[in-house]
């Protein structure tokens, strides 16, 4: 009977030792509980002090990360035919022939963000633009063929042309992607040693799991996510068909060329995304435009390309925007100036002549970054060519009086050199976050 009792005695002793154990273990976690929502908060109101040393010392690390990517841009890479080492500028636009069509002095300008993320119009030497690390030695001669012509005609120009205005894309995204990892990767580091500091006695598993996806952690690893789903369905798309249609010297692809008869002040090379639900089936269409505007001293040539099983949604894009008309094309050139590419050049000439005020607005828009293809420009970048277009306009013998959809659309011309003629109209477009 004393036995009995005795390991009835140490059964309820282990009990009791196991509940007060537990509430031990409840009361400490909800001590960390709160400890990691105050730091938590702290953090989220952080200007760089508290995980830095100062806001001096985050400043540093930033530009000491965005120097690195700057010098990676430069560095030569595997060529995207062979897997060569690259030579380190090749150039997307060919510079003796576009650059230098509307370079003033060996120099354009060409939009860039600064670390506040407003955006400038700065300067670039022409030998340095729209450079980056894309083909060796020998697999960069495949262009000579039109660029010693300085004019892309041909059915194997436009192919070769758009291969490398996609491997540019491609290069610019995998290199975002490695730039946000490593400031993942830093900010991670430097937010746990800023935790060990101050909660010393919980388990660094424990902080990881803790604060591992604050609202910057989460916003950093959905941009890395949705930048590889954009390489990955490039590479896998467009390149990978360019690529065949190279090796086999059989030009193929599907292309919307159009010509002007006049030198625009711009050259222009990037990609952007398209959904097209297909009217009759209402199967949705995800893919990417790739877009170029190539000017040479009496012609610009534009380009707008996009893989074959997605043909549908560049046929519906060409005719909604009908930009094989003049005003069409000028429009759509804006637009892709302003919402889905900052890889352009523009003639320093053409944007000082535009008014000081515009020039900010169009700096503002131009940080308003992730639209789809779809979007009108609502103000006018390309001054020179807008103005030509409406004198083009005026001659012609139904205007004015006899033609209402003609004089309306002299109106709608005019209205963009107004700060204040409206907000861009959206037929196709939604912001890229929202896909």
């Amino acid at each position: 009977m004393n036995r009995k009792m005795r390991r009835l005695a140490d059964k309820l002793s282990r009990s009791r030792a196991k509940a007060e154990a537990e509430a031990r273990r409840r009361s400490e976690l909800e001590q960390i509980g709160r400890t990691v929502a105050d730091l938590h908060e702290q953090l989220e109101n952080d200007d760089g002090s508290l995980m830095y040393g100062s806001f001096g010392q985050k400043q540093h690390a930033s530009h000491a990360l965005v120097a690195e990517a700057k010098e990676r841009w430069k560095t030569p890479h595997t060529c995207f035919i062979c897997g060569k080492q690259t030579i380190r500028y090749s150039h997307t636009i060919q510079m003796g022939g576009p650059i230098a069509a509307i370079a003033e002095n060996g120099v354009v300008l060409h939009p860039v963000f600064r670390a506040d993320g407003s955006v400038q119009m700065a300067p670039c030497g022409k030998g340095k633009a729209s450079t980056f690390p894309g083909f060796c030695t020998v697999h960069e001669d495949m262009f000579k063929s039109f660029e010693q012509s300085k004019s892309i005609t041909t059915p194997a120009d436009i192919v070769l042309q758009t291969f490398r205005m996609v491997c540019r894309e491609l290069f610019r995204l995998k290199h975002q992607i490695g730039f946000f990892e490593r400031y993942l990767a830093d900010y991670t580091k430097q937010k746990l040693n800023f935790l060990g500091k101050n909660i010393a006695h919980i388990p660094t598993s424990k902080v990881t799991l803790g604060f591992s996806d604050d609202e910057r952690e989460r916003a950093l690893k959905e941009r890395i996510l949705r930048n590889q789903r954009a390489y990955d369905q490039l590479r896998d798309g467009l390149y990978s068909e360019l690529l065949k249609a190279i090796e086999t010297n059989r030009p193929r692809g599907t292309f919307h060329c159009m010509s002007t008869d006049e030198c625009y002040p711009v050259c222009l090379s990037g990609i952007a995304r398209i959904v097209f639900k297909e009217g009759g089936t209402g199967h949705l269409i995800e893919s990417f435009i790739c877009f170029g505007v190539f000017p040479s001293p009496s012609r610009t040539a534009v380009i707008a390309a996009i893989d074959t099983p997605s043909k549908k949604a560049l046929d519906h894009y060409a005719a909604e925007f009908q930009i094989k008309t003049k005003t069409g094309l000028l429009e759509q050139v804006e637009a892709w100036m302003l919402y889905h590419t900052d890889h352009w050049f523009m003639r320093p000439s053409e944007w000082r002549s535009i008014p000081a005020d515009r020039q900010r607005r169009l700096c503002e828009m131009m940080g308003d970054e992730g639209w789809r293809v779809g979007m009108r420009s609502p103000v006018s970048i390309l001054d020179s060519v807008r103005t030509r277009l409406i004198e083009e306009m005026e001659k012609l013998p139904d205007y004015p009086g006899k033609d209402r959809h003609l004089e309306r659309a002299v109106q709608r011309e005019r209205e963009k050199f107004d700060l204040q003629a409206g907000q861009p109209a959206i037929a196709l477009a939604t912001r890229e976050a929202d896909a």
